[in-house]
């Protein structure tokens, strides 16, 4: 299979690194992470796809976030079913908010019932650089102290090649699961998400004021031309 962005090239890779990969906390030759940005059922799909293949990962988590909320019902449970395959949730900070990191990731660590000292920073270059406790490890610093190649998809591309290039190498993997779940062009599944999500919001609402309308709960008003 030519390399591409799907899920179907992602299982060539799992199998060319079964047994070498890990966690972030694990540090075998390959160390496979992934950053939510976008959507969480899209990490998800690679959790499971993962635990198939006797693979474990770690998953940044960002507590801020414009596309989803981290605490909500539907994505607390998308956590649950991630750690019980037996992967790491791990804190996916943002120097815009996270200014104490000791109190953002025992605050994390908490709410998503993870004990992972993995922190990884979003937006590297672009948001602010913080003060890093001793107590945590940051990815970044992996890098450098364990001497791994690094390799990553930011964006929708490969600066060195794609990961199945190298395999037979020490390495840290960062992945995006949103440009590997999809088969439009990466850029546009972005797009096409945003408005998924304006769409579920509209709804949600919609059908609340239906709802107490229904209950005659919300008094409705005319008004006259």
């Amino acid at each position: 299979m030519p390399c591409e962005f799907s899920l179907a090239h992602y299982e060539e890779v799992l199998e060319k690194i079964k047994g070498r990969a890990g966690t972030a906390t694990e540090r075998k030759d390959i160390i496979l992470t992934h950053d939510i940005d976008i959507f969480p059922d899209y990490a998800l799909q690679m959790a499971r796809l993962e635990h198939k293949h006797g693979i474990k990962a770690t998953y940044y988590v960002l507590l801020h976030s414009e596309w989803y909320n981290a605490l909500s019902p539907e994505n607390m449970k998308i956590w649950k079913e991630i750690s019980e395959l037996g992967h790491e949730l791990a804190l996916h900070y943002d120097g815009n908010y996270d200014l104490d990191l000791q109190i953002i990731h025992a605050a994390f660590c908490a709410m998503l019932k993870t004990k992972s000292i993995n922190i990884s920073q979003h937006l590297v270059g672009i948001t602010p650089d913080i003060h890093i406790p001793p107590t945590l490890q940051d990815r970044a610093a992996l890098v450098k102290q364990y001497s791994y190649k690094y390799i990553a998809d930011s964006g929708g591309w490969w600066r060195n090649g794609c990961i199945c290039t190298h395999t037979d190498e020490r390495l840290l993997f960062l992945c995006h699961p949103v440009w590997w779940t999809r088969t439009e062009n990466p850029f546009d599944k972005v797009k096409v998400d945003a408005y998924s999500v304006i769409d579920r919001a509209r709804n949600f609402w919609v059908e609340m004021v239906n709802e107490h309308r229904k209950q005659k709960t919300v008094p409705v008003t005319t008004r006259s031309a």
